[in-house]
This record gives structure tokens, sequence and C-alpha cells, in this order.
């Protein structure tokens, strides 16, 4: 929250300290709803990092999907998005006020889970210091062009206007989703930086993530060696300190994934599979991208329904799973649906210009829509996506200049090793889906 834009020395470090009070306060309020609607259905992962993520990610959800409810119906303003949030506190109160034990408990966990001391210090030390550069960086002014395009000026100029409307020189309204609009109370407390800090403080709880599901389905050594190899992926560094919301939407897809083997795990609780299955629901409402991973998931969604006995018992659970992912992602679909005319837009829908071209196109009615060979101009400026290319020469796959420093940690060629282990259940199911989504 910037005290001043000229801030300097002690000033500008007190305004980014409290741009991360406010992500920290955010977070904090989401997690206890999350942990509030969690326990309404009994759903207890056993460790305070699987229940941070899963409580998080929920509330999140939640809280986004009644944000954007309210500008939906122009009521957007500090005052409605703080109501939202005091009556989230108020109804997770007693979650609220357990957080500082399930805080307290991460450090045990992390030593009794860990394995071999020497691994998890290797983990720790790098992934202690991923997260001091992803909140130092991220409270630096956004530069990358996405970001100034339409990841912030889009939610401003909601809550400017106080509803959720098509700008008349900004399609990329279809992609403002889930995450933006969890960037709107930091965003009216003025905290420009609040959205990247945001995204940073997700990326380090993707990274607890992974420990709790390595260290789960395989062992104390791997989770501490993941703990600390997936920041290899310089990507992953480069897009969490700013507004962007891939990596965040990696967090909701690898918990997704994380909660149908729980799922699997579990045959008791058809919860952990409905949880899955809002988690994705949730993820292509950031970014529809999640609808490919989802895809890849259904073989273990379909997996768990058919472990419920009988075709019909595994038609019927399939369906409900389905329905939830889609109540999830509805809400999203509906605002492009009434803002540009189709749920998807840009996809499966007819091009259209901006609002304040179309009275030139009115001009020369031959001229309907844009052009669809301006798209192909890409081409001569990047290389098509591949797998090659991600690991050896990111940099020509894509248009932006930081995209010479994206790398993908080599040591990921090996995965293929994994297929030697494939009849082990839990490692078949983690790689199947993400090979699927290739």
């Amino acid at each position: 929250m910037g005290l001043s834009p000229d801030a300097t020395g002690p000033l500008l470090v007190m305004s980014h300290l409290l741009d991360l009070f406010l992500v920290l306060a955010l977070l904090g309020t989401a997690l206890g709803l999350g942990q509030w609607l969690l326990k309404r259905v009994e759903l207890d992962p056993g460790d305070p990092l699987a229940a941070l993520g899963f409580g998080t990610t929920v509330g999140l959800g939640i809280l986004a999907t009644f944000f954007l409810g309210i500008g939906a119906v122009g009521w957007l303003n500090l005052w409605s998005l703080g109501g939202v949030l005091l009556l989230a506190g108020v109804l997770s109160r007693r979650e609220l006020r357990r957080l500082p034990g399930l805080l307290g408990g991460i450090p045990g966990f992390l030593v009794k889970r860990g394995g071999m001391k020497g691994s998890l210090a290797w983990g720790l030390v790098v992934f202690c210091a991923v997260s001091l550069f992803l909140l130092v960086f991220g409270a630096a002014p956004p530069v990358d062009w996405d970001s100034l395009m339409y990841h912030l000026p889009l939610p401003t100029l909601f809550l400017e206007e106080g509803r959720i409307f098509l700008p008349p020189d900004n399609l990329h309204v279809s992609f403002v989703g889930l995450l933006h609009m969890v960037y709107l109370p930091l965003l009216a407390l003025g905290s420009t930086a609040g959205p990247a800090l945001l995204n940073g403080s997700l990326a380090v709880l993707m990274g607890l993530t992974l420990f709790s599901l390595g260290s789960r389905f395989f062992s104390g050594e791997t989770g501490s060696v993941s703990l600390g190899l997936i920041w290899g992926t310089t990507t992953l560094l480069l897009v969490a300190i700013t507004p962007r919301t891939d990596v965040t939407l990696a967090l909701f897809l690898i918990l997704a994934h994380y909660a149908f083997l729980l799922a699997l795990e579990d045959s008791t609780s058809d919860w952990w599979a409905v949880l899955g299955a809002a988690l994705v629901g949730f993820a292509a409402g950031i970014k529809f991208n999640g609808l490919a991973y989802g895809v890849g998931l259904a073989p273990l969604a379909l997996w768990v329904a058919w472990r419920k006995g009988g075709v019909g018992a595994a038609f019927r659970f399939s369906a409900i799973l389905a329905g939830v992912g889609l109540l999830a992602l509805a809400p999203w679909l509906l605002k492009n649906w009434v803002l540009l005319g189709a749920p998807l837009y840009p996809y499966f829908a007819e091009r259209t210009v901006e609002p304040w071209l179309q009275s030139l196109y009115q001009a020369f009615p031959a001229v309907s829509s844009p052009d669809p060979a301006l798209s192909q101009a890409l081409k001569g400026v990047r290389d098509p996506v591949n797998l090659w290319g991600i690991f050896f020469y990111p940099g020509t796959l894509t248009a932006e200049l930081e995209g010479q420093f994206y790398f993908t940690n080599r040591i990921f060629l090996l995965l293929p090793l994994a297929l030697l282990f494939f009849l082990k259940k839990h490692l078949a199911w983690l790689v199947f889906p993400p090979l699927l989504y290739l």
C-alpha cells in the first residue's frame, strides 16, 4: 500500500511491509473460511501443509465467487468487499483462532516427515532463499506487458466503475477470472504490489504442497528434494513475482490432483473427490488451461468413481463430480457469456472487435471481424511451443524479452525413468494425467 508514490528509504520499506501484511491478512481470512468449509464435511488431510493448501485455495475460490457476484450487481467497492471478508471472518472465527497452532506445527512436521537431515537441510535452504526472492522482487512495480495490459488495469477499472463490465477498449476482460477478483480488496486499499506478492505467497505455498505430497506418497527424502528442486525452473520464479496467474493456476491444479489421490487412499469418504472436482473448476476459472488439465485428470476421477461399485454407482458419482466442477466454473463462464456472448471467448467463438472500433467497422460492412490471418503474425517472432524448446531454447518460444530467461530444470528430463516404477499405484496416477495433458 503505497504511503507515497515518491516514497524512499524507510517509508518505502514500510509501504512494502504494509502490502505484505494486507496479503497475509487476505490469505489468513481465506484459509479460515476454507478450513471452516472443509470441517463441515469432515475433511482432514492429516498434515498441516496439506491443510494449509486445501483451506487457502477453497477459501480463495469462495471469496472470489462472492466478489464476482458483487461486481455483477454493481455494488463493487471497498465497503462491500470488506463486508464479505468480515462475514468470512465471523463464520470462521474458531478456525482463525486455531491458525497459530496450525502454522506453528509446520516446522515440527517438516523435521518429522523430511527424512534424511541432509536432504531436508538442502531443500529448506533453497526454499527459504526462493521465498525471500519472491517477496522482495514481488514488491517491485510491474513491468511486463500482461500485467500492465489487463491483470491490474481491468480490476482497477472495475473498482472505479463499481461494477464488472466490458470496457470499450479491452477485450482481455475475457481472461479476467477468479484470481483477479481476489486482487480487488488489495487494489481497493491502494496496494498495487499486493497482487504480485499474493502470487509469490501462493508460489511458496505450492512448494510446501509439493513437500506434503512427495513425503506422503513416496518418502521424506522425496518431499525434501522437491522442496528445492522445483525452483530450478526459472519460469516459475519470473512469473510468480508478477500479477500473472499461471503459477497460482498450477497450485490449484496440483491440489486438485492431490485431492483425487487422497480419494484413492481414503475410500470411505467421497468428499476428497468432490473437493478435487471443485478445485479443477476453480482452476479453470483462473485460466481456461485448467480445463485441459481437468481432461487429464478425468481417468483418475473415473477410476475413483468406478471403485464405488457397479456401473450405475460409478455413473452417478461421475455425474456428481462433473456437476461440482461445472458449478465452480459456471460463474466465470456466465461472466464471459454476458459480456462477450461466448462462455469461453475467444475460443469457440467468432472474433469481434473492441467496442470503440465498432462504429468504424460499421462503415465497412464487408469487414465484420478482424482477419484471422493477423494472429499468424506471431509465428514470425517465435517458434511453436514444444518440449525440446522448453528445456533448451525457451527464449525462441515467446515474443517477450524475459522469455530468454525461462528455463525448465533439466533434471526433469529424467522423469521418463519413472515409467520403470509405473506399477506403483500413486506414481502411475501422478504421471499419467500430466502426460495426457501434454
